[in-house]
């Protein structure tokens, strides 16, 4: 376990290892220098399976004519009937649906995985293909899968359940109260969680627990980074609305080209999180144990 007052000084040079908030910075952005080519390369492989989903959506859905007739046909004159109508010709696509969205999760998890290969690898000077990557990846993505859902299931448990008792009383003074406790469990659990949770799933081959262990005495530093790494992607993310929505305005709602455009874009803030992620968990390793480098990260890849 690291010691108070130690001499950190021969860390300062450490490629991925912070020792402060400054350190941090720089190091997330010397992961999009050195790797940014083979990370985007990766989040492509789940931009295009996010891309597929979107298309099949579209082709399901019922163009404004489609639906009009399908309305007429019905003799439907009830605006939420309609809607429903419309609503149950997409449902009855679910299988299709189930399987994307399964397929989606495998590979967003698998790419999440190499991603950390890569960067790490990277950092330390060590070749580290994508299809490296992939296979280092691969034996270990059905737990990783299953810590990802029930990490999800976890935040969103922490989102409605507070809300609950305003739901049943309907008081708006409870409403405040549960957004409130909302906010604080799932910013909680989101900075423990989302701040380490594939250099845990991947590195250490363990599962939840393992973050909320490493988060220990370092949850405030950690929140404050991971504040910092949203407010940074706030231009990204103003630019790509104002893209998408002239597309959507020029092409209309539901076009193929704007569901391709989006997935484009997204692959540049998937990079970013991915450095974001690494470096932080490089830096929760670091203060729970000072004799971790980015040296024994990528060593313990291999094992």
């Amino acid at each position: 376990m690291s010691t108070a007052g130690g001499d950190y000084s021969g860390m300062l040079s450490d490629p991925l290892v912070p020792l402060d908030f400054g350190g941090w910075v720089r190091r997330v952005f010397r992961v999009l220098g050195r790797s940014f080519r083979s990370l985007a390369l990766l989040a492509l492989i789940s931009a295009v399976c996010s891309t597929v989903g979107s298309i099949a959506l579209v082709v399901v859905t019922p163009t404004r004519e489609e639906a009009q007739r399908m309305v007429a046909e019905a003799k439907i004159t009830d605006q939420n009937e309609a809607q429903g109508l419309i609503v149950k010709s997409i449902l009855a696509y679910w299988p299709l649906f189930v399987v994307l969205a399964v397929v989606i999760l495998l590979v967003s998890v698998l790419v999440a995985g190499a991603s950390v290969y890569v960067a790490i690898r990277d950092a330390n000077r060590q070749s580290g293909s994508i299809v490296d990557g992939i296979g280092f990846a691969l034996p270990r993505l059905l737990p990783a899968v299953g810590w990802t859902i029930l990490t999800g299931l976890i935040v969103l448990v922490a989102l409605v359940v507070p809300m609950v008792p305003s739901m049943l009383i309907k008081s708006d003074v409870a409403g405040v109260i549960g957004a409130v406790v909302a906010f604080a469990l799932v910013a909680y659990l989101g900075t423990t969680l989302f701040g380490s949770l594939f250099g845990v799933l991947f590195v250490d081959r363990a599962g939840i627990p393992r973050c909320f262990q490493l988060i220990k005495r370092r949850f405030w530093a950690t929140f404050g980074r991971l504040v910092v790494a949203v407010l940074l992607t706030i231009p990204y993310l103003v630019a790509y609305f104002i893209v998408v929505g002239l597309l959507n305005w020029m092409l209309g709602p539901g076009s193929v080209a704007v569901a391709i455009v989006q997935a484009a874009l997204t692959i540049p803030l998937a990079v970013y999180g991915v450095a974001v992620q690494v470096v932080t968990y490089a830096e929760l390793r670091f203060w729970e144990n000072t004799s971790i480098a980015t040296r024994t990260l990528t060593s313990e890849l291999n094992h």
